[in-house]
């Protein structure tokens, strides 16, 4: 492990320094091979590589047959100024011989982001682990069975799986739809009314901005609720209902009266990533948790990273001076950090 982040350091150190098109690392026991494309490191790569991109956009054609990590320099500008974003505008299908693969660090930035094979391929079986990381979606996503997304924004999602420490910009009714799922200090923002279908899931330290995020319907039921906040506005919030008491369980909800109560800055109207989703520390929802810390993406043994930065070493800063010193030296800077 030490030597894939020293080699991942010094790959991303060379590609933001010396060179002007994208040098992408394939890993592989130990050794390192640098190709100009996705599509290329991908071709030559076999069970449990790693693919490592710089900032940048690219393209790959190919149904992901095989089980890989792809882990880019992340989304938020602010955190990559010195590498640029990653992103990739095409659609990731995963086949069976894909089970284990890890994405991280990438900004989907396509129309459809379909996660799953769908669309004739071969479905994801129940053994399935497709992993989703510190990733950012520009259209709503839809998950294989068992997938895991953490530190993801999204404003949509369709998933049997594991949901933690991500944001859901919100998006219009059914479009989140949860069945059997771990749902956990994530945040929903959305003004849309019964927006979110859930059946069998635990739902818990998740922060909702809308006073009835739940569908009442009784196909919805089956579900358990705890240490959750609600943004009420004035109203009165619900989350179960008579037709789902015998099968659905509320403890612990924490209500506060206006969204304002909650996060330390945030404007709707703003750029999504320039708002800070830490709590004030007067929100209720301070070390409310279920395991006593903050509800949100902040909570949890693994909170959200700063800036959603990818688990590789990530370069944030970078002064790299035109000439030398008078004594003949290069006084080069970085700053590097790394996610969780």
């Amino acid at each position: 492990m030490k030597k894939y982040l020293l080699s991942s350091l010094f790959l991303l150190i060379y590609s933001t320094s010396f060179a002007q098109t994208a040098r992408i690392s394939l890993e592989h026991n130990g050794t390192t091979t640098i190709f100009t494309t996705l599509q290329d490191a991908y071709n030559a790569a076999v069970d449990d590589d790693v693919i490592v991109l710089p900032g940048g956009n690219y393209n790959i054609q190919d149904t992901i047959k095989k089980r890989i990590k792809i882990i880019g320099a992340g989304f938020a500008v602010d955190s990559s100024s010195a590498t640029g974003i990653t992103s990739i505008p095409t659609v990731l299908k995963f086949t069976v011989q894909s089970i284990g693969s890890v994405i991280e660090g990438i900004y989907f930035s396509g129309n459809n982001n379909y996660l799953n094979p769908g669309n004739g391929y071969s479905l994801i079986n129940l053994t399935s682990n497709i992993s989703i990381l510190n990733c950012r979606f520009s259209a709503s996503v839809s998950g294989g069975t068992n997938s895991i997304f953490k530190n993801c924004i999204m404003p949509s999602l369709n998933l049997t799986g594991t949901l933690s420490n991500c944001i859901i910009t919100g998006g219009s009714a059914q479009s989140l739809s949860f069945t059997n799922s771990i749902i956990k200090n994530c945040i929903f923002l959305t003004n849309a009314s019964n927006y979110l279908y859930s059946s069998g899931c635990s739902l818990e330290n998740n922060i909702f901005t809308n006073y009835a995020p739940i569908n009442l319907s009784s196909a919805y039921c089956n579900n358990q609720f705890k240490n959750n906040l609600i943004v009420t506005n004035g109203s009165i919030y619900y989350l179960t209902n008579s037709s789902c008491s015998a099968s659905s369980s509320e403890l612990n909800t924490i209500t506060v009266a206006n969204l304002s109560d909650i996060f330390i800055n945030y404007n709707s109207g703003t750029n999504i990533l320039n708002n800070n989703y830490e709590l004030k520390s007067t929100c209720p929802g301070k070390n409310a948790g279920t395991d006593g810390t903050d509800v949100g993406i902040y909570g949890s043994a693994y909170p959200c990273p700063v800036g959603w930065v990818p688990s590789n070493p990530h370069i944030m800063y970078k002064d790299i001076p035109l000439q030398s010193s008078n004594d003949g030296k290069l006084n080069v800077n970085f700053k590097v950090r790394k996610g969780n």
